[in-house]
């Protein structure tokens, strides 16, 4: 069956709104935001190839079927000042774009989830990599960004809020595992986007809408064989393998190793979601493949790779990619995860 790419969650409703978020598998958009670079919004050496990540704009991607988006607030204070833009940077040295201003990028998610059909859609907004920089585009004196202070997290969260903030999902438990929540509870209470921050001027605050979320790598703290134990207080709990390699070979291996440490470490109930990071890295910024060439390999291979982890007992019914991460994101890569929500 060929499925709306915009109603696609609408489509299936009956066969996943029982289970736990956690337990469905979402198409995501890596550094969504950015689908063009915006006006003067770039450093020295930056150009399409080397930060643009997707082809099509918030409300595009949502078209395409994407669920969670990979948000990622800067301040560029001697240009704009304190208004807010999605961007795609190094931290250190300093480099990279912007794209999207964040007030597009908000209004394009309200506009989804009050469209007539998508009463049954649920997004989430993970909002991470939060930082500032008060330099010009060739000014060399200040090579590294600022983090987001406290007051610059509170300007965030009234801009999500002023946009977004009717539909928003609360509630009153501050320690909610959010993973453990059915979908049928996110879509009966009306409110069906899930706000995360991922940052240190950020505390939990489920009765307004925003939550806290951990994501520890795979590859960066599992090396040893032990599994993360997660703080009681952390309300989106995430599990994922960022592969940081230019080869498929090399990123679908260690896709697979993940999978294969989350099954032996957690369990469905837990509320843990796992991520696939299916995209390719650029490793040489200056002379590697655009990530857009790269982005068409990776997910051109992974209709095939997912039907091989099926065939190897790699994903079954129980273990699965909770959140799919894309760049250059279609609607092409949405059919597989259907399947997978319908075993």
């Amino acid at each position: 069956m060929v499925h709306s790419s915009e109603h696609w969650m609408s489509d299936i409703y009956e066969s996943i709104k029982d289970k736990a978020l956690n337990e469905i598998c979402w198409p995501a958009t890596h550094d969504s935001g950015m689908s063009f670079v915006n006006d003067d919004l770039w450093s020295v050496g930056v150009n399409d190839c080397n930060v643009v990540t997707q082809n099509k704009g918030i409300d595009d991607q949502l078209k395409a079927g994407a669920r969670v988006f990979d948000f990622r607030p800067f301040m560029w204070i001697s240009k704009r000042g304190g208004d807010l833009y999605l961007g795609h940077f190094n931290y250190d040295p300093a480099s990279g774009a912007c794209g999207e201003d964040m007030a597009s990028a908000l209004k394009a998610v309200k506009s989804f989830i009050d469209r007539e059909g998508n009463e049954k859609e649920v997004v989430f907004l993970h909002f991470s990599h939060c930082y500032k920089w008060d330099t010009g585009m060739f000014e060399i004196d200040k090579m590294v960004l600022d983090p987001f202070s406290y007051d610059d997290i509170e300007s965030l969260r009234r801009e999500i809020e002023g946009f977004i903030g009717d539909v928003m999902y609360v509630s009153t438990d501050e320690k909610l595992n959010v993973g453990t929540l059915s979908l049928k509870d996110v879509v009966e209470s009306g409110r069906r986007v899930i706000v995360t921050i991922e940052d240190k001027n950020f505390s939990s605050d489920p009765k307004g809408g925003f939550f806290t979320i951990q994501t520890p790598r795979y590859g960066y703290i599992h090396d040893q064989g032990k599994c993360v134990t997660y703080s009681d207080s952390v309300n989106v709990k995430a599990f994922y393998q960022y592969a940081g390699t230019d080869d498929l070979k090399d990123m679908e291996s260690k896709e697979r190793r993940m999978l294969e440490k989350y099954s032996a470490c957690y369990k469905s109930g837990d509320g843990i979601f796992s991520g696939f990071s299916w995209t390719l890295t650029r490793v040489d910024w200056a002379f590697g493949k655009c990530i857009e060439k790269l982005a068409e390999e990776a997910n051109n291979a992974f209709t095939g790779k997912i039907e091989d982890y099926l065939k190897d007992g790699v994903i079954t019914k129980e273990i699965k990619p909770s959140m799919v991460w894309f760049d250059y994101y279609s609607d092409s890569c949405l059919e597989p995860l259907i399947k997978l929500n319908t075993l």
